[in-house]
């Protein structure tokens, strides 16, 4: 069966969420996250992504972000799985992909629903039960909405 084409609608936000594969990390360590992180920006300013949200944790990444075309976000997202599944595998020393399956993504309208799935996206972390506080975890664009520091891989949204 042939995959159903992914939505897509000029200047309207996505919420985006991919997930490791069963049993598999897809950070381990502060140099795990700072890599990914790299990739991220690099994907995201190759492929027209503007990116307003984003939270890393060991087994899923999830963002908020603008596509600027139709490719954008695929793209982008090809060329993270592209460059940072590699890291992983040779990491782990294992083989194959460190996703489970394609991500997710669902168009928000930025009127209504932006802040609150920024919120959700930053929170995750105490969801997961990793830290107590949001602002605990430094893998998230919280730092950057909270006005504590200037992070060159978000891009403000108009909203």
């Amino acid at each position: 069966m042939a995959r159903l084409a992914r939505l897509f609608a000029p200047s309207i936000p996505q919420y985006v969420v991919q997930h490791a594969a069963e049993g598999r990390l897809m950070c381990t360590d502060a140099a795990d996250y700072a890599f990914l992180l790299e990739v991220l920006g690099a994907a995201s300013r190759q492929y027209g992504l503007a990116l307003h949200g984003y939270v890393l944790l060991p087994d899923e990444l999830r963002l908020l972000a603008t596509p600027t075309e139709a490719g954008s976000l695929a793209g982008a997202m090809q060329q993270v799985g592209r460059r940072y599944v590699p890291h992983a595998n040779a990491r782990d020393e294992r083989t194959g992909t460190l996703w489970r399956g394609r991500f997710r993504s669902t168009l928000i309208d930025p009127a209504v629903y932006l802040l609150p799935v920024m919120h959700h996206i930053e929170r995750r972390p105490v969801a997961a039960g990793i830290v107590k506080e949001s602002a605990d975890w430094r893998w998230s664009s919280l730092a950057h909405h909270a006005g504590r520091q200037s992070d060159p891989i978000v891009v403000d949204h108009a909203a």
